[in-house]
């Protein structure tokens, strides 16, 4: 396992985007918030403690299947890589910012049922299907 691989379990909390990069790439983008419950014997209740939000990234088929499936307020298990990036912002302040490129997104099943589908196979574009051609049909 790598050192900042990891798992999360959270409320997808944006509905996802899809933006085209510089090289053609697609990439698809939501926050995740994530809290954990805790009970209280003082007041004997639940208590959510603080929220963590977090940027998930989706790259390829991964992230074309999340932006067709998923919406704000799903429940999700997420592992990935965790990245740190650093940029100057509008007032030349430095900014770091944590986000997860992710290689799985699942529904939490317990909570949803899930059609399983696989999505179309697309061939690059550069490779030409072969002509099919018909097998005669033998005579009975």
């Amino acid at each position: 396992m790598d050192n900042n691989e990891m798992r999360i379990r959270g409320t997808v909390a944006t509905d996802p985007t899809q933006v085209v990069v510089g090289n053609g790439s697609k990439i698809t983008t939501f926050r995740l918030a994530s809290n954990t419950r805790r009970f209280n014997k003082t007041t004997n209740e639940w208590e959510t403690t603080e929220t963590l939000f977090l940027t998930v990234n989706c790259w390829r088929q991964l992230g074309d299947n999340a932006f067709s499936s998923l919406h704000r307020g799903d429940i999700v298990d997420v592992r990935g890589r965790l990245r740190q990036r650093e940029y100057d912002d509008k007032d030349s302040k430095r900014v770091v910012v944590f986000e997860l490129e992710a290689y799985a997104v699942s529904p939490d099943m317990g909570r949803y049922i899930v059609t399983m589908a696989r999505p179309p196979r697309q061939l690059p574009e550069s490779t030409e299907q072969a002509p099919v051609h018909a097998v005669p049909e033998q005579a009975a």
